[in-house]
């Protein structure tokens, strides 16, 4: 269909106004004053407001370091809050199957338990065995958690202090 003799509709005006217009429309549009006009009444308030927002965003150096610090300290607070999360977590799970594990059957009877010196002898060399894994640093496998450990406690230690220090 040949369009060049035909005023641009809504549809193609709005095509105009984004730049996105077929080839032989834009012949018409170059060709017809009144297209034209109309199509740059469109784009001037979208124009203008693009402008406006420019403007509007501009803001100095210490705005946007002020915005980068806030998005930070957040971004801290909430992976510390998230971690001590899977802590809780952890340590709930831990209790209810100690409690299961621990929790006496029906029917089953309970025998006093005797202690032996053997019994003695064994428990306090897993006692020594627990002292000496204790004391020993960290795996290398684990120091990479170990450090993020670390700084999640540093840095809600130090969220913490400036909270209170705010109030």
């Amino acid at each position: 269909m040949n369009h060049v003799n035909h005023h641009l509709n809504q549809e193609e005006f709005a095509d105009a106004t984004l730049g996105l217009l077929e080839a032989d429309r834009v012949a018409h549009l170059e060709g017809c004053t009144e297209c034209r006009t109309r199509t740059a009444g469109f784009r001037a308030p979208l124009e203008q407001w693009r402008d406006n927002a420019r403007v509007a965003a501009v803001q100095p150096d210490s705005f946007w370091a002020q915005q980068r610090a806030v998005i930070s300290v957040r971004m801290h607070e909430r992976s510390f809050d998230r971690g001590l999360r899977f802590v809780w977590v952890g340590a709930l799970a831990a209790i209810i199957i100690a409690a299961v594990l621990s929790w006496p059957t029906p029917g089953a009877t309970v025998t006093p338990a005797t202690t032996t010196d053997a019994q003695d002898m064994q428990d306090e060399q897993l006692l020594e065995n627990m002292q000496v894994a204790l004391e020993r640093e960290t795996p290398a496998a684990l120091q990479p958690a170990e450090v993020l450990t670390n700084e999640m406690t540093r840095t809600h230690a130090v969220t913490y202090k400036s909270r209170s220090g705010a109030h």
